[in-house]
């Protein structure tokens, strides 16, 4: 009696094993991911410094200075700056999350004229952002 329960919570477990390796290899062919993707564990913060370079060169060129703007573009001076030197978690989350997906993200010119929604001013881009914050904040129980 003993060896045929054994038996059967072994092949149960067996059983239970086969299905979630298939499930795991289902899911993983499905969205075509590598078995081992490649890590990164630098190359995040190096491509967000260089992406805040890249917005500041650019902004540069085209004679904008976001430190004194802040009512044109609602983002405060302490994110611009964690920004430029790629210190934004935002941003290194986004691309650390693009290369465990073997994605990259790419930021570069596309045109001289403004690509964004027309119904979204500075004023709501701002409290946008400060809702964000705020949210943030409550999350790590700060406010």
């Amino acid at each position: 009696m003993g060896e045929i329960i054994i038996f059967s919570v072994s092949a149960l477990l067996l059983v239970g094993v086969i299905v979630v390796k298939y499930r795991k290899y289902n899911v993983q062919r499905a969205l075509q991911m590598p078995k081992n993707p490649p890590h990164y564990p630098d190359s995040a913060i190096k491509s967000a410094r260089e992406i805040g370079d890249f917005l500041f060169e650019r902004a540069q060129f085209a004679g904008v200075h976001f430190i004194a703007s802040r009512d044109k573009t609602g983002i405060s001076v302490t994110n611009l700056r964690n920004l430029s030197d790629g210190k934004d978690y935002g941003v290194i989350n986004l691309i650390r999350m693009a290369h465990y997906l073997g994605c990259e993200v790419v930021v570069r010119q596309i045109g001289t004229h403004d690509t964004e929604d027309p119904a979204m001013t500075p004023k709501i881009f701002a409290e946008y952002i400060t809702d964000l914050e705020k949210e943030e904040l409550k999350r790590h129980e700060l406010l």
